[in-house]
């Protein structure tokens, strides 16, 4: 019989050990930190041309987003992917009016001009993330490609019926080169336990050559344009948000 008891013992003992140990592994797992596998946002982009386009080009605005993957868990190294669209040169006007156009009798019909350029771009490279969960300071280097172009476009209004009678859309001239940028900025979290954060950041764009127009004097009411070839360097204000994905 003792041996018989003892035996018994242990198997309860043993079967209150396991039966104890199962809630705290689930404690354990209840309490495991979610940690966040990357981030993504977007911004407002304003930038400066420097030195040979800044000859030519003033300022360019627009927007840009990425998305950067985190290189393990707790990881300061991600890999981002960026895409950006700026504006330069927009303008609106020269118009001519043709009297005796239009359907009407004594009609007249208005061409109006709208010219614009653009720089689409999409990069890929590290990230490097340091910081606390307060603020952060990060520095990214991306390389890829981007596409300069310039478009002009005529629409006719005809002052009789009032309507634009015609649209006429062309691609003046469009080019694709390799560009890199380097720079960083710093996150502040929007609220104590938020995953949303205040991003400002500035870069240094450089383009080895780029092709692009830009917008030379008006002759005759006519806006004449210049081709220009040449580095396309630039720095790049950024202001937006980006958030953690989990």
């Amino acid at each position: 019989m003792r041996p018989t008891l003892g035996r018994l013992t242990l198997v309860t003992l043993g079967a209150a050990a396991l039966a104890l140990a199962a809630p705290l592994r689930g404690q354990q797992s209840g309490l495991r930190e979610v940690r966040e596998w990357g981030t993504s946002g977007g911004a407002f982009a304003l930038a400066i041309p420097t030195g040979y386009m800044g000859q030519y080009i003033d300022v360019a605005g627009g927007l840009d987003g990425f998305l950067a993957v985190n290189l393990g868990p707790g990881s300061p190294l991600a890999l981002r992917f960026e895409g950006a669209f700026l504006m330069h040169q927009l303008s609106w006007g020269g118009g001519v009016v043709v009297v005796g156009g239009g359907y009407g009798p004594n009609a007249a019909v208005t061409v109006d001009a709208s010219t614009g350029s653009y720089i689409t771009s999409f990069r890929a490279g590290p990230q490097l993330t340091l910081g606390g969960e307060a603020m952060q300071l990060y520095g990214v280097l991306l390389g890829g490609v981007s596409y300069f172009a310039t478009t002009y476009g005529t629409a006719s209004y005809d002052c009789y019926c009032g309507y634009y009678d015609t649209w006429d859309h062309y691609t003046l001239s469009g080019d694709v080169t390799f560009g890199y940028e380097a720079g960083g900025g710093l996150r502040f979290r929007l609220g104590g336990h938020s995953r949303s954060w205040l991003d400002v950041g500035a870069r240094y764009v450089r383009h080895d050559e780029a092709r692009y127009l830009a917008a030379g004097p008006v002759v005759n009411g006519a806006r004449l344009w210049q081709p220009v070839v040449g580095p396309a360097d630039m720095v790049v204000i950024r202001l937006g948000v980006s958030v953690g994905l989990r």
